[in-house]
């Protein structure tokens, strides 16, 4: 099924994220991720 993201959402410190989504059917949803630290400047984000 596929998704479209409405709108993602961060704490100030970028640990956690919330994605608020609508799915093919008309139907909405969210997804939950936890941000995992790095070191600043290595490039991953």
């Amino acid at each position: 099924m596929n998704r479209k993201v409405l709108a993602s959402i961060e704490n100030f410190d970028c640990s956690h994220c919330v994605d608020i989504l609508v799915r093919d059917d008309r139907t909405f949803g969210f997804e939950e991720f936890r941000g995992e630290r790095t070191a600043p400047g290595d490039g991953s984000r």
